[in-house]
């Protein structure tokens, strides 16, 4: 028997759903959650990393990671430089350097200014670049695959964002496995794909069923068809 608690979230869950698209609930309820998380897992990440990183490498490595983000940042945010050019010089300041993470808080920031200005195909561009480039680190790696996700999922390309949210749930330090499952069966929902859609709703809902994902899956699966 449900608590009149969680009867009370599965009632306005159903609400919602009459009135709106799940994507844009699912967008609304966790744009905020994913951000703080990912600052903190971005924190960790990188102090684990500096600390192992030292030297003279090391600190050339960073001196020229400050030096391309005083060089181009602002230009790249007033667009005296485009995203094509400003990513360019991303990747050669990048195989100049000891370790791409290095580079996450500049790929964050210019994240933000292209998403701003709308140029989701710059976005893209960038991400899959240095999701590429991060795959040694488990915690950066995390974190641009759920923000590519969700450009992915902004764009309706389902196909791909499907191929990014895999790795992301296949990691053994997935950082939110419910939120990744939910997206997974959503992707395949909009694609018609309603075995693998049911399948990932109900393996969420039988391996993280106090969340809230899997409320939200609990309603998705009966529309399933």
């Amino acid at each position: 028997t449900k608590n009149g608690a969680e009867a009370s979230v599965e009632d306005q869950i159903s609400s919602e759903a009459k009135k709106t698209d799940f994507g844009q609930i699912i967008y609304d309820s966790r744009k905020a959650l994913l951000g703080v998380l990912c600052l903190l897992l971005l924190g960790l990440g990188l102090f684990s990393f500096m600390k192992t990183q030292s030297g003279e490498e090391a600190e050339k490595s960073q001196m020229m990671v400050y030096e391309f983000q005083e060089a181009h940042m602002e230009n790249l945010k007033s667009k005296k430089i485009s995203a094509s050019d400003f990513i360019a010089k991303i990747k050669e300041v990048d195989s100049k350097i000891d370790n791409s993470s290095r580079l996450m808080p500049v790929v964050n920031e210019a994240f933000k200014s292209m998403k701003e200005n709308k140029d989701l195909d710059s976005v893209k561009n960038l991400l899959k670049y240095y999701w590429d480039r991060t795959r040694d680190n488990s915690y950066v790696s995390q974190i641009v695959g759920a923000n590519l996700m969700a450009i992915y999922d902004e764009t309706e390309d389902y196909a791909n964002g499907i191929k990014v949210v895999e790795e992301l749930v296949s990691s053994k330090d997935s950082i939110l496995p419910s939120y990744f499952y939910l997206n997974l069966g959503r992707f395949h929902q909009k694609l018609k794909n309603a075995e693998k859609a049911k399948a990932n709703y109900m393996h969420l809902i039988d391996k993280y069923p106090e969340t809230e994902e899997a409320k939200i899956a609990k309603v998705l699966v009966y529309q399933v068809k």
